[in-house]
C-alpha cells in the first residue's frame, strides 16, 4: 500500500504530498475565476439589485444541488476505481469549463443553467476524489499543519490574482482573462501527474453500513458528530462570501476595486493563520472563537443600519479575518477524526455524507437568495445578511465545542 493509516506516522511520500497540496493550491486561482469573478462579471447586471441576486441565485441553486446530487455516485465510482485518474479527470473538467469561458465570455448570463450544471460536474469529480486522497496521504498528525498550509497559499493566491484578473478584465475582456487561467489549468494538470495513491486493499463503498456502525458505536458519534453537523450549516459560509461579492459590485461596480479589496483582506486573513497557529493552543482559544463569532454580527448591523462604502468595505474585512478561524480547524478536523475512530475503510462513505449534507445546505441558502429576489425586499435582505453572519458565529461556536470536547476526551484516555 502507497500510504500508511497509522495515525501518529507522518506521510510516506513527499513528493506525493507537496504536488496535492500545490495542484489544490492551483485549483484555488481556477475557484477564484469560477466564483468570485463569476459572481461579478458573467451575470448580466443593469443596475437592477434584484435582478442580479436572481442571477447569482440561479447559478448557485443550480450548481450546488448538482454538486449534492453527484456527490454519492461519484464517491461509489472513486472508492472502487484509482481516485488519482478521477482527480485528474476532475481537473480537466475545470479546464473545459475555463474554456467555455473564452468561447461565451459574458454570454454565458444567458446560460446560467448551462455553466451551473458545467462547474457542478467538474467539481464533483474533483472533491470526490481529492477528499479522499488527502484523508489517504495526510495523517492525522500532519491534518493541522497540512490546512494551515494550503489556507495561508489560498491567501497568497487572494492577495496577488484578484488584482491581477479584476486588472485584467477591466481592462482587456473576460474571455482573455480565461486564456490566463487556462495556463493555471494546464499546470494544474501537468503537476497532478505526480499525485500517487493505491486503493485500500478490502476497500467497499456501503453508505448502509456505514450508518449502521455510526449508530452502533457511540465512540464514533463523539468524535465526528459535530462535524456533521457543522456540515448540515456550512452553507451560510459561502452565501456570506458570494452576498459580500454582489454587494462589492454593487457599491463600486468595478472589477478592479473588488480585487483590491479581495487582495487587502486575504492579507489579514494570512496574519489572522500566523497568529492561531503560532500563539493559540486547542482548549485555550474560547475568547478568539467567541470574538470571531461576534464581530461579523456586529459589523452586519452596522451594515444594514447604513448601506454605504465604510460599511461594505469593513462587513467584508471582518467576514474574510474570522471566517477563515473555523474554515481552517474545520478543514483539519472534518476529515482527519475518522482515522481515530478506526475507520479506515470508510473514507469515501464519510466525505460523501459531508458533502451531500454542506451541498445541501449550500441550496438551501441560494434558495433564499431567490426568494428574496422574487419578493424585491430591500428589508429581506438586510435581514438575510444579518441572520447569515450570525449563523457563520455559530459555526466558530460548534467549532469551539467540538475542540473541548476532543480535548477532554483524549486526555482522560
Amino acid at each position: 500500500m502507497a500510504y500508511s493509516y497509522q495515525i501518529g506516522e507522518a506521510k510516506n511520500n513527499n513528493t506525493a504530498y507537496n504536488c496535492l497540496l500545490a495542484t489544490h493550491t492551483l485549483n484555488s486561482i481556477v475557484s477564484l475565476f469560477v466564483t468570485t469573478f463569476l459572481t461579478a462579471h458573467i451575470y448580466s447586471f443593469n443596475g437592477d439589485t434584484y435582478a442580479y441576486l436572481y442571477n447569482v441565485a440561479i447559478f448557485n441553486m443550480v450548481y450546488y444541488l448538482g454538486y449534492a446530487l453527484l456527490s454519492l455516485p461519484l464517491s461509489k465510482i472513486v472508492d472502487k476505481t484509482n481516485r488519482v485518474g478521477m482527480y485528474r479527470i476532475g481537473i480537466v473538467l475545470k479546464t473545459l469549463l475555463v474554456i467555455s469561458f473564452i468561447f461565451f465570455g459574458k454570454s454565458l448570463a444567458k446560460l446560467l443553467v448551462i455553466a451551473g450544471i458545467l462547474n457542478a460536474v467538474g467539481d464533483a469529480f474533483y472533491y470526490s476524489s481529492y477528499n479522499v486522497l488527502r484523508l489517504e496521504m495526510v495523517s492525522r498528525k500532519q491534518s493541522s499543519s497540512f490546512a494551515s498550509v494550503y489556507y495561508i497559499l489560498a491567501k497568497i493566491v487572494e492577495v496577488v490574482c484578484p488584482i491581477v484578473l479584476g486588472a485584467l478584465i477591466d481592462t482587456v475582456t473576460f474571455s482573455c482573462t480565461a486564456v490566463v487561467v487556462l495556463i493555471v489549468c494546464v499546470a494544474q494538470v501537468v503537476v497532478s501527474l505526480f499525485v500517487k495513491s493505491k486503493r485500500p486493499e478490502g476497500s467497499g463503498f456501503s453508505l448502509r453500513e456505514y450508518i449502521r456502525i455510526l449508530k452502533k458505536r457511540k465512540d464514533v458519534n463523539k468524535k465526528i458528530g459535530y462535524m456533521y453537523i457543522i456540515s448540515a450549516i456550512y452553507g451560510v459560509s459561502y452565501l456570506l462570501t458570494t452576498l459580500m461579492n454582489v454587494c462589492v459590485m454593487l457599491e463600486y461596480g468595478s472589477n478592479f476595486s473588488l480585487g483590491i479589496i479581495t487582495s487587502l483582506f486575504s492579507i489579514g486573513a494570512i496574519f489572522m493563520i500566523l497568529f492561531m497557529t503560532k500563539f493559540t493552543k486547542p482548549g485555550k482559544r474560547s475568547w478568539l472563537f467567541l470574538i470571531c463569532a461576534l464581530l461579523p454580527v456586529v459589523a452586519s448591523i452596522i451594515f444594514v443600519i447604513k448601506i454605504n462604502q465604510f460599511s461594505v468595505v469593513l462587513l467584508n474585512g471582518v467576514v474574510i479575518i474570522t471566517a477563515i478561524v473555523y474554515k481552517v480547524l474545520f478543514d483539519a478536523h472534518r476529515n482527519s477524526n475518522l482515522k481515530e475512530a478506526g475507520l479506515y475503510d470508510q473514507i469515501s462513505e464519510h466525505l460523501t455524507i459531508i458533502e451531500v449534507l454542506a451541498g445541501h445546505s449550500r441550496f438551501a441558502c441560494f434558495a433564499v437568495v431567490f426568494g428574496v429576489s422574487l419578493l424585491k425586499s430591500l428589508a429581506l435582505f438586510k435581514i438575510m445578511i444579518v441572520v447569515t453572519t450570525i449563523m457563520c458565529g455559530m459555526i466558530h461556536i460548534l467549532i469551539l465545542l467540538y475542540e473541548k470536547k476532543y480535548l477532554r476526551e483524549n486526555n482522560s484516555q
